[in-house]
């Protein structure tokens, strides 16, 4: 019996374009449900640091499973590396979900947690240092299986699994998973595809056969539009006849920062949130704004973004 797990579901990649003001281009891949990313700051100790609340947590000093059967001592000693020294919010479920991404990314896609308990050895400490026990059934140990790719026009379904690191027979690896939806978004990026949604549906069997089944939303093919420079003139004419991409071309993502780190008529405190993209759905055009002088009259008036409306869109 085939079965898919909610929280590998939710892996997915989208290719944003910018409104005014935006960052560039965005990567998304979600994580596990309710996972705290690491802090950019960790604490003292605490590597990684996944707390919301610096002032309490907990700090892994010491970690016991219990159940184990199958896994050897070498790919143990990694997974409970993913867990030793690294600092929580005193939450079993969290620390459960991160344990299951460490067997995950050892094959065991299907492995539980249970019973996670938190013994601290000094209660007055912040974080509290504690000693994880968990119990643990791996499961099968899993490899990947058939690879469908489901709305793609641009590019053949040959072309996308070339693209795609994981290949037929490899371990389960959900990292895998998610560089394997970034290689096509490098794929997709310079041709235009810059509203590119990727969602993976996982698959697992009895059997430990992972199948994924890719859906892609392309979205429209966007070209050039505007080129807005907010500048003076001399800096203005000098930076338009740098800027390569012509009106009414494919849009390449990659062209903005490749003009970022080749132009030499940008002042070197030009940074990437002075490069805004400006996207019109409708029209499938890009418009580049290159805001060199922040009192420009120009900007009281820039181009707006113009969404497309989605089926279920009010008027």
């Amino acid at each position: 019996m085939i079965r898919c797990l909610a929280a590998f579901s939710s892996l997915a990649i989208v290719s944003t374009s910018l409104a005014f003001g935006q960052n560039s281009d965005s990567i998304s891949v979600a994580r596990s449900p309710n996972v705290p990313p690491p802090s950019a700051t960790a604490a003292p100790g605490c590597s990684p640091d996944r707390r919301t609340n610096p002032n309490g947590g907990v700090l892994i000093s010491g970690v016991v499973f219990d159940g184990i059967t199958t896994i050897g001592s070498m790919e143990l000693s990694t997974i409970e590396s993913q867990v030793r020294g690294a600092c929580f919010d005193e939450q079993s479920d969290i620390i459960a979900q991160v344990i299951q991404s460490a067997f995950s990314e050892q094959g065991f896609a299907q492995a539980d947690v249970e019973n996670v308990t938190l013994e601290s050895s000094d209660s007055l400490a912040v974080p509290k240092p504690v000693t994880l026990k968990a119990e643990i059934t791996e499961g099968p140990r899993s490899r990947f299986g058939a690879i469908q790719f489901t709305g793609n026009h641009a590019f053949s379904d040959a072309k996308l699994r070339a693209a795609f690191i994981v290949k037929r027979g490899d371990l389960y690896q959900r990292s895998k998973i998610a560089g394997s939806l970034n290689g096509i978004r490098k794929l997709y990026g310079p041709k235009g595809y810059q509203d590119l949604a990727v969602v993976p549906d996982v698959m697992f069997s009895s059997t430990g056969t992972v199948d994924l089944r890719i859906t892609i939303s392309e979205g429209p093919q966007y070209h050039m539009g505007e080129l807005k420079i907010y500048a003076k003139k001399e800096i203005s004419d000098r930076l338009a006849s740098e800027w390569n991409l012509r009106a009414g071309t494919v849009f390449d993502g990659n062209y903005p920062q490749t003009f970022l780190d080749k132009s030499h008529s940008l002042p070197r405190d030009f940074n990437r949130q002075d490069m805004v993209l400006v996207r019109n759905c409708p029209a499938a055009s890009m418009a580049v704004l290159l805001i060199v002088d922040q009192t420009d009259p120009g900007l009281q008036s820039p181009p707006k973004e113009v969404r497309c409306k989605k089926p279920d869109d009010s008027e």
